[in-house]
């Protein structure tokens, strides 16, 4: 070959070329080598979770609807007491000394 071209074509591709992978390269390869180590679970892990919670977000809503629209069937109740199964609690029964005392575990004086 022509030694005057080559030299030139030599130091055009010596220009052309870059130093680096570029910023963040290193970085992009070890999250895909610890994408590829960490096996297919995690790596469908992060998509189906927003699924699963899109849906446990609709039945939580479905739930506190139907335990609102539950109290407003029995307004004797607050929404606590409900969840919790508490029963109601009246001035009658609080000064009953028979229902005081013969309460299961009660002990008398």
């Amino acid at each position: 070959m022509n030694e005057p071209h080559d030299k030139a074509l030599e130091k055009l591709l010596r220009i052309s070329r870059s130093t680096s992978f570029g910023p963040g390269f290193a970085d992009r390869v070890m999250r895909r080598v610890d994408r590829e180590q960490a096996g297919p679970f995690a790596a469908i892990m992060p998509t189906e979770f927003f699924r699963l919670a899109v849906v446990a977000l609709v039945i939580a809503v479905a739930l506190i609807t139907f335990n609102i629209a539950g109290k407003a069937a029995d307004s004797s109740q607050t929404t606590l007491e409900a969840v919790l199964g508490l029963q109601p609690l009246t001035a009658d029964a609080v000064y009953d000394p028979v229902a005081v005392f013969s309460a299961e575990g009660a002990t008398t004086s």
